[in-house]
C-alpha cells in the first residue's frame, strides 16, 4: 500500500524540482534581457511605428516582470500620423 504512494510523491516532488529549476531560468534569462533593452530602443520605435502605421515616440522604456506577465513600459510617449508635425494626441506615461 506505501509503496505506490512514496512512487507518485517521489515523481510529484522530481516534477515539481524540475518546474522551479526551469522558472528560475526564464526569470534570470528575462533579467539578463531587460539590461540590453535600451540599445533596442530605436528599433522598438521603428518596429511600432511599422505596426501601428502612426509615428511613434518616447524618451525611453522600461520592462518589468508582472503578475500576469511581461509588461512594456513606454515614457514621455507620443503617437501622431506620419509627417503630421503638429502633435496635439501626446500621450505621456
Amino acid at each position: 500500500m506505501w509503496q505506490p504512494l512514496r512512487r507518485l510523491l517521489k515523481r510529484l516532488l522530481t516534477a515539481l524540482g524540475a518546474v522551479l529549476i526551469v522558472l528560475a531560468i526564464g526569470i534570470g534569462a528575462f533579467r539578463l534581457l531587460v539590461t540590453q533593452l535600451p540599445s533596442y530602443q530605436g528599433e522598438i520605435q521603428a518596429w511600432a511605428s511599422e505596426v501601428l502605421g502612426l509615428s511613434v515616440d518616447f524618451t525611453g522604456l522600461d520592462a518589468r516582470l508582472g503578475l500576469l506577465g511581461p509588461e512594456l513600459t513606454f515614457h514621455d510617449a507620443s503617437v501622431s500620423r506620419v509627417g503630421d508635425e503638429s502633435n496635439t494626441d501626446g500621450l505621456s506615461r
